[in-house]
């Protein structure tokens, strides 16, 4: 979102002169703060699902910001502070709409075996269920948006996609976490056992939020681990 609305999105030709796409003046563009108000209001909705859980590590809770307040004075404020943001900060979001169920308990899935980007085959879920997979460490190198591929001796599907936004002075990580719906057409092809599971970057898109146009080779999920939810 930074580099969309800030510029050098795509490529030599887009300066990125933007405030957005600056970190340094990025809160100087009024859109900052709506991005960012919905980014706390989805972590709001997801921490009042029943299974959902607060980061519990150091690296987590005492991230420290530096701010002048409202007396001029520089106080230091750590995330572990404004966990409880309703106390702390005063405010709350409107309850999360029924339609959304929130994550699943972490004893409901069925955790499957990933051999050099293998899946081990599943049963047929029942018609009319809900497919989810979880895939851990998934790799990627650099900024861009990155697609993950069933493939097997039927065909290919996408099962969904990520996307990794460079920001300069930041250190961006080689791997992430990802949930994904899984399509009927994937489903096929998760009941073979010599499915396999990869992640390609996407190289170009026709339009800025169009199709995809073009993609890098393919990594396969040699590192990763996989759990299977039906609902």
């Amino acid at each position: 979102m930074h580099n969309w609305v800030g510029g050098g999105y795509n490529g030599p030709s887009d300066p990125g002169t933007g405030w957005m796409g600056d970190l340094s003046v990025a809160a100087k563009d009024p859109v900052f703060f709506a991005h960012h108000a919905n980014i706390d209001k989805t972590w709001s909705w997801y921490r009042s699902f029943k299974y959902s859980d607060e980061p519990a590590s150091s690296g987590y809770r005492d991230v420290m910001w530096t701010f002048f307040d409202e007396q001029k004075r520089c106080v230091n404020v750590y995330a572990k502070d404004l966990i409880d943001y309703k106390n702390a900060l005063r405010y709350h979001y409107a309850p999360v709409p029924s339609k959304y169920t929130g994550p699943p308990p972490s004893n409901a899935g069925r955790a499957l075996a990933l051999t050099n980007g293998h899946l081990a085959a599943v049963a047929a879920p029942p018609p009319g269920a809900k497919v989810g997979l979880t895939l851990t460490d998934v790799p990627y190198k650099g900024s861009g948006t990155f697609e993950i591929i069933a493939r097997g001796p039927s065909g290919s599907a996408v099962l969904g996609s990520f996307t990794i936004t460079a920001h300069r002075g930041m250190n961006m990580g080689n791997s992430t976490d990802v949930f994904l719906l899984v399509s009927e057409q994937a489903r096929a092809l998760l009941n073979q056992a010599s499915t396999k599971l990869v992640v390609q970057k996407v190289t170009g898109r026709s339009t800025l939020l169009g199709a995809a146009v073009g993609a890098a080779a393919a990594t396969e999920l040699t590192a990763s681990k996989a759990t299977l939810f039906v609902h």
